[in-house]
């Protein structure tokens, strides 16, 4: 039984298209390798970023300030223990330290955010400096302590009042620039009511983490005892500050356009603006899920679940972008295959397979480019040059490609304008933040659109070997 040419043709034209999908799909592999280039670089920028870190200041965390007070306790001998005629261990005499703390009534944290960007060998760090006020007030802080030794039964507590210490917990301490007062011409950094001090390396870390702490003197015949302190601190990427205050209010102002808050509390106003933003914090005492005063145990409280924060990100980095730009590689290749099987269709234009494969390397090769030259350029500017580079290429193959058929110009003026028309599309869609998925999906089915009517007229007569088939009576 014989096969007629009419029935040879589609099979061989089905078996075209289905190995030219087949391509399309294997172009995934060069895709792949070039996003992996693209995370390798990516981890390159954030090690550059974690060095400069080290050396200027880590994401920060402001804790306090809170007033730590020593009590030196002594188990007490009950009526029953001195009936008994048992000898009580010495251990269980033995006098421990432990610690008071108190957090304070009023607390108001005012920092403003500036920032710089530095070079890192072919990398760009943005650094951050925070001018932070905090003022607050502590009151009667000698009574309540006493009060709550008094009221704890079992244990005698002699209070060290000469090793008070106000504590202010820093998460990189090595980033603080110390503000002195304008007012101050000794350069103090801290007022303890009307007494001026200066900070210290802090010795409560098992408490409240790395700190710095000011010796303090608190007096008896003071109803209350106002706080002050003014410091820079450096920092990258994030700025966070714990609600310990019976009432909390921190305000925020910084020149970095993109915040995103984030930790426990919410800022309850908020002002974004292309040149900055600025955010107010209020927190009541009943949301910080702490007392007011207690004595700490071996197993602390964590005074870090308060958190008042900010990052400050960058949600358009060039690796974020290309790495969004690669997700459309395939389909871009797809859109690409499919104008040149439109003409293999409809013009009588035939393509060799290996063609197919170069014009989809040509463009994974845009991504490659897009990568190299943006580490060095402007991004807009790498990009036109990406663009240029590839379109001129591709332009130019298909020109060679279609040099003894008379649709020359055509097939290659088309191809050049669907490259520009997508390339163009991928632009905009990477630009956007918020609407990317939405502006992208309406534009391929604009792009859909066009192919359609592009093709309403090809008949099932049509063969991809340019051999018209016409079907019997």
């Amino acid at each position: 039984m014989s096969t007629s040419p009419a029935a040879v043709v589609p099979l061989k034209s089905s078996l075209r298209v289905l190995l030219v999908i087949a391509l399309g799909f294997a172009s995934l592999i060069p895709l792949l390798i070039v996003d992996g280039v693209a995370d390798e670089r990516r981890s390159y920028f954030n090690q550059a970023q974690q060095d400069v870190a080290n050396s200027w200041g880590r994401p920060q965390e402001i804790t306090g300030p809170v007033l730590i007070v020593p009590v030196d306790y002594q188990p007490t001998e009950s009526a029953d223990d001195s009936q008994r005629e048992t000898t009580v261990s010495p251990l269980r005499r033995e006098v421990t330290r432990k610690h008071v703390l108190l957090l304070p009534d009023t607390l108001l944290v005012k920092a403003a955010v500036d920032y710089e960007i530095r070079e890192r060998g072919i990398y760009h760090v943005a650094l951050f400096s925070a001018d932070v006020d905090i003022r607050g007030v502590f009151n009667k802080p000698k009574q309540r302590i006493a009060e709550h030794i008094a009221s704890l039964g079992g244990y005698a507590g002699v209070i060290d009042w000469a090793g008070a210490r106000l504590v202010l917990g820093v998460s990189d301490p090595r980033a603080i620039r110390l503000s002195p007062r304008a007012d101050n011409t000794e350069g103090q950094a801290i007022l303890w009511g009307d007494t001026a001090g200066t900070l210290e390396a802090g010795s409560f870390d098992a408490i409240i983490g790395t700190s710095v702490e000011v010796p303090v003197r608190i007096t008896a015949d003071s109803d209350s005892t106002p706080f002050e302190l003014q410091l820079k601190l450096g920092t990258t990427q994030r700025l966070a500050v714990n609600a310990l205050g019976g009432n909390t209010q921190y305000q925020l102002t910084s020149r970095w356009p993109h915040p995103s808050f984030n930790g426990a509390h919410s800022p309850v106003r908020r002002e974004l603006a292309d040149d900055g933003f600025a955010a107010d914090w209020e927190v009541h005492g009943l949301a910080r899920s702490l007392p007011d005063i207690w004595v700490q145990e071996n197993q602390p409280r964590s005074l870090s679940g308060q958190q008042m924060g900010v990052n400050f990100y960058n949600p358009v980095t060039t690796y974020t972008i290309i790495d969004r730009g690669i997700k459309y590689g395939l389909l871009f290749i797809a859109l690409t295959f499919l104008t040149f099987l439109c003409f293999e269709l409809s013009g009588g234009v035939k393509f060799h397979v290996m063609q197919y494969a170069v014009v989809s390397l040509g463009l994974v090769m845009f991504y490659m480019t897009l990568l190299a030259t943006s580490e060095h350029v402007d991004f807009t500017l790498s990009y036109l040059l990406a663009t240029g580079l590839i379109v001129g290429l591709l332009g130019a193959y298909t020109w060679g490609m279609t040099a003894k058929t008379s649709a020359q110009k055509m097939v290659t003026l088309t191809i050049v304008g669907v490259l520009l028309g997508l390339y163009t599309t991928l632009f905009v869609l990477l630009q956007l933040e918020d609407y990317a998925l939405l502006m992208g999906t309406a534009l391929l089915l604009i792009g859909l659109g066009a192919l359609m009517y592009a093709t309403r007229n090809l008949q099932q007569s049509s063969s991809i070997d340019g051999t018209s088939v016409q079907g019997s009576a």
